[in-house]
């Protein structure tokens, strides 16, 4: 049997950035709120998400997606500047949820992301997503990349150790995310290592052929640095899309939504 899919990674830029401009949070948050229910997505990762946006997601897309969060600052991973996972609640279930640091102590909250961009607390999530018409499984991890290169380099190697730990049944899995980084580094091979990247594997890409940051000005995409990665037999990347569509002239974050439509080949 076939089915398809919908996997993707959209960095939403937090509220409290761009104060007194265009972009503000209250000019914008309609603009995000298109952008996410235009997406086809059954399954993403999502970055950039503060108190106040996680409020909002939960409140404004309630009736379409529910969302599972992770705050690297915070010992329990709960509280804001937090990342997460959203899933079609009609669809899928969500279990097995785990969130780490991208360090040497994975289990320990730590400010890894050290250099001239800045200080930061980097790490992911991930999870297992249950079709509750099939029973069908999967694996989904999400990722928001340090800014500085080295620390980035340094933790790439732990989302490999957590997929393989957390995802001992060899689950078709997918690794998403605003990774803050080009298919040009050492932090890519790592991860091209492990997964492969839809973007070079999809039958055919659609949408913006820049990249996924705009920085609010690229129309056409400045570079690519969200990724939907995959792994698993079976699965099939069918159509690759990059959605740089502007709203009223206005783009709805400083990057665009990606997603990759999948065909999933399950054994009878």
């Amino acid at each position: 049997p076939e089915n398809l899919l919908y996997v993707g990674s959209p960095n939403r830029r937090m509220s409290h950035l761009d104060n007194g401009t265009d972009n503000a949070w209250d000019e914008r948050k309609e603009r995000l709120k298109k952008s996410l229910l235009s997406c086809p997505f059954d399954v993403f990762g999502i970055q950039e998400v503060d108190d106040k946006m996680q409020a909002w997601l939960d409140s404004e897309l309630s009736s379409k997606y529910a969302f599972r969060y992770f705050s690297p600052y915070s010992k329990d991973g709960k509280g804001s500047r937090a990342q997460g996972i959203g899933y079609r609640k009609d669809k899928y279930t969500l279990s097995d949820w785990h969130f780490f640091w991208a360090c040497d102590t994975p289990d320990v909250m730590t400010t890894n992301d050290k250099g001239s961009s800045g200080n930061f607390n980097r790490g992911g999530c991930c999870c297992v997503i249950t079709e509750k018409s099939t029973g069908f499984r999967f694996f989904v991890m999400n990722n928001h990349g340090c800014l500085n290169d080295q620390s980035n380099i340094d933790g790439a190697p732990v989302y490999v150790q957590m997929e393989q730990k957390y995802n001992k049944d060899g689950l078709p899995s997918f690794f998403v995310g605003d990774m803050n980084t080009s298919a040009a580094t050492q932090v890519y091979k790592v991860y091209a290592a492990h997964w492969k990247d839809s973007y070079i594997d999809a039958a055919k890409r659609t949408g913006a052929t820049g990249g996924t940051y705009n920085s609010f000005s690229y129309p056409n995409g400045k570079s690519r640095i969200d990724y939907v990665f995959y792994r698993g037999e079976g699965v099939i990347p069918q159509e690759y899309h990059c959605d740089n569509t502007l709203y009223n002239g206005f783009y709805a974050s400083d990057h665009f939504p990606v997603w990759t439509e999948f065909k999933i080949e399950t054994k009878k």
